[in-house]
C-alpha cells in the first residue's frame, strides 16, 4: 500500500506499542490521568490474546475477549484488509451528550470508518475528575458506538482540553488527523497566547502525522454564531500559501460553515474526509 500525502515510511498501525503511547501522552496532565490510555491497552491487550489479534489491526473478537475468531470491518470471518488510521478529534458542543454522539454516530462514523480505521477523541464531561469515573464513562460511549460497520469502539477516547487533545492525537501517530472545528462550540475565551499555544501544538502535531485536516461544522446544538473570529484565526496559517518544513504534514481545510441544513454540512464532511483515504491506494 503506498502512502498519503507526503510520502513517508511509518507504519499505519498506531497501537503497537500501548506502553510507548502511555509514556509519549500520560505527562503534564494534559491527557485525562491514565484511565484513557489503560482503557485502549486493556482492550488491545485482550484482542492480541486471540488468533488474529494485533494492536491497532481490523481485527474484532467475537464472543468476548476470550473467543477465537475475528472478523474484519464487515463484519465477515476471515482475513483483515488494511485501512489508513485517522484520529477523528471532536470539540466540545451545547448539544446534549446523547444527541451528540448519535450524529457522530449517524452522519459522520458510517462513511468514515469504512475506509479509515478511525480513532474517535472525544471531550470528557468536566464533572469526571478521577480515574474510575473517566473509565466508566469511556465504556458507557464506548457502547452507545458498537455496531459501526467498520468502526471499533476500543478506538474511543476522551480528551478535556486542547493541549490534551492534541498530546494524544500526537501520541498514537495515525496516517491522518482531523480537527473538527464548530461555528458557535463552546468554548472559553481565547486570548492570543492560548493560540499561539494551539498552534505550535499542531505544528508538532504535524511531524507525528502525514495529513491534518481542519473540518468546519455549524453545531447543530447552537444558533449558528455571527462570530467566526476564533475559527479564522486559527485557520489563518493554513489558508496562505507558506512553504511546507521538512516533515510537516500537509495541511487540508473543508469549510462548511455555509453550507445548510447542519445536517447536510456533517454528511459532506464526512464524504470529503473519506475520498482523501485515496491518497493512500
Amino acid at each position: 500500500m503506498s502512502r498519503g500525502p507526503p510520502s513517508r515510511s511509518r507504519s499505519v498501525r498506531a497501537w503497537s506499542d500501548p506502553r510507548a503511547l502511555a509514556s509519549a501522552a500520560g505527562v503534564g496532565g494534559t491527557v485525562i490521568g491514565l484511565a484513557t490510555l489503560a482503557w485502549v491497552a486493556w482492550s488491545w491487550s485482550n484482542s492480541r490474546a486471540s488468533p488474529g489479534g494485533q494492536a491497532g489491526g481490523d481485527g474484532r473478537t467475537i464472543g468476548g475477549a476470550s473467543g477465537s475468531r475475528t472478523r474484519d470491518e464487515h463484519g465477515a470471518e476471515g482475513t483483515r484488509s488494511s485501512r489508513p488510521t485517522l484520529s477523528l478529534a471532536m470539540p466540545q458542543t451545547d448539544e446534549p451528550i446523547a444527541e451528540y454522539l448519535l450524529r457522530i454516530r449517524e452522519l459522520l462514523l458510517p462513511v468514515t470508518a469504512q475506509v479509515f480505521s478511525v480513532h474517535l477523541l472525544l471531550p470528557a464531561d468536566q464533572e469526571s475528575k478521577s480515574d474510575a469515573e473517566i473509565l466508566s464513562r469511556i465504556q458507557a460511549l464506548s457502547s452507545k458506538l458498537e455496531d459501526i460497520d467498520g468502526y471499533d469502539e476500543r478506538r474511543t477516547m476522551l480528551h478535556k482540553t486542547e493541549s490534551g487533545k492534541l498530546t494524544l492525537a500526537r501520541a498514537i501517530k495515525c496516517d491522518a488527523h482531523v480537527e473538527v472545528l464548530m461555528d458557535s462550540s463552546r468554548h472559553e475565551e481565547c486570548t492570543k497566547t492560548d493560540m499561539d499555544a494551539y498552534h505550535d501544538a499542531i505544528s508538532r502535531l504535524r511531524k507525528s502525522t502525514s495529513l491534518l485536516v481542519f473540518l468546519v461544522l455549524p453545531d447543530p446544538g447552537h444558533a449558528a454564531s455571527q462570530d467566526n473570529g476564533r475559527i479564522d484565526s486559527i485557520l489563518r496559517p493554513y489558508l496562505s500559501r507558506i512553504r511546507m518544513a521538512k516533515g510537516d504534514a500537509e495541511v487540508r481545510v473543508l469549510d462548511l460553515r455555509q453550507t445548510s441544513p447542519a445536517e447536510r454540512a456533517w454528511r459532506e464532511g464526512s464524504e470529503r474526509l473519506s475520498a482523501l483515504s485515496k491518497g493512500w491506494k
